[in-house]
Parts: structure tokens; C-alpha cells; sequence
């Protein structure tokens, strides 16, 4: 049970990670615009792990992390 609870976390991660390079950081950081593919490969991980916060914010409407 907590196994499939954690594969449907990483799943949901990488697919949240995947929307959150190509357009989720520019929204939420507008310094991430025009920023590189290796800059934007490094927030993945991240981005992963913490889709439901990074997620909220997004829906929140975005916004500076202060």
C-alpha cells in the first residue's frame, strides 16, 4: 500500500516536473524566462519532490517566493 502511494507521488512528480522546466518556473520566478535548458534541468528534481507545494503556488497565481 505505502508502495503504490509513493510510485503515484513520483509519478504525479515527473509529470508535474515535466509541465514545470517547459513553463512552471517562468511563472513563478520571472528571472527563470529565457533561461537555459541545463539551468531549467536542474529545478527537476526539485520539482519532482516538491510538485504539490510548487503546485499550490501555480494555482495561487504564481508570485515571488519570498
Amino acid at each position: 500500500m505505502i508502495f503504490k502511494v509513493l510510485v503515484l507521488y513520483v509519478v504525479a512528480g515527473l509529470v508535474f516536473g515535466a509541465y514545470y522546466v517547459k513553463a512552471g518556473a517562468a511563472r513563478l520566478d520571472p528571472a527563470a524566462k529565457g533561461s537555459s535548458l541545463g539551468f531549467r534541468l536542474m529545478l527537476f528534481p526539485a520539482a519532482v519532490a516538491l510538485w504539490p507545494w510548487l503546485l499550490k503556488r501555480l494555482r495561487q497565481g504564481g508570485g515571488r517566493i519570498a
